[in-house]
């Protein structure tokens, strides 16, 4: 997250954990192994960690905005290399993340649309479905590592910007009244 991925050699990663290369080797095949593994246990872990923030929010925007502040913490650090070395150097791994957004956080999302809509903090007339696809069209555009670069901006200002737009967009008064309080 530091440093990008292609900056680094296995000899870099051995020494900042304290072990000897052989030892990292006996662990992992091979640089493209450990990447891997790391991107499926980090969207693992956001995974269980956006599910607890769901079960513990207050409601819809409570909920969104949690994992809002989540994920902008996760990406404050993430070197601006990072997306576009797992893009270009280890596409397995860059698939790995594209399908936690295609399922994972797809899923987590439409929960929370159809939960703002039950308790009326979002919009009653609008189809969550439709609602899903710009949703997610969205955070495709600006995950990607070309858009970034273009834009001259980061990702975790771009995420955080894109969510307040997000839930102005779908909030009733009720849930604009809420937003104001926090």
């Amino acid at each position: 997250m530091k440093f990008g991925i292609k900056a680094l050699s296995m000899l870099d990663i051995a020494g900042k954990l304290g072990v000897s290369k052989k030892t990292l080797y006996r662990c992992f095949s091979d640089k493209g192994d450990l990447v891997k593994r790391v991107i499926t246990r980090h969207c693992e872990n956001q995974h269980a960690a956006i599910s607890e923030l769901a079960k513990n929010s207050e409601n819809a925007i409570d909920e969104i905005i949690s994992i809002t502040v989540l994920i902008q913490s996760k990406m404050r650090g993430m070197h601006p290399s990072l997306l576009f070395d797992l893009e270009k150097f280890h596409p397995e791994a860059f698939e790995i993340i594209d399908e936690h957004k295609n399922t994972a956080l797809h899923s987590v999302l439409l929960k929370n649309l159809k939960r703002g809509q039950k308790e009326g903090v979002y919009r009653g007339d609008f189809d969550p479905q439709l609602i899903i696809c710009f949703h997610m069209a969205a955070i495709e555009y600006f995950t990607n590592p070309t858009h970034l670069a273009e834009a001259g901006l980061a990702l975790s200002e771009v995420q955080g910007e894109h969510y307040r737009y997000h839930i102005r967009a779908i909030a009733s008064e009720q849930g604009i009244a809420y937003l104001k309080t926090k």
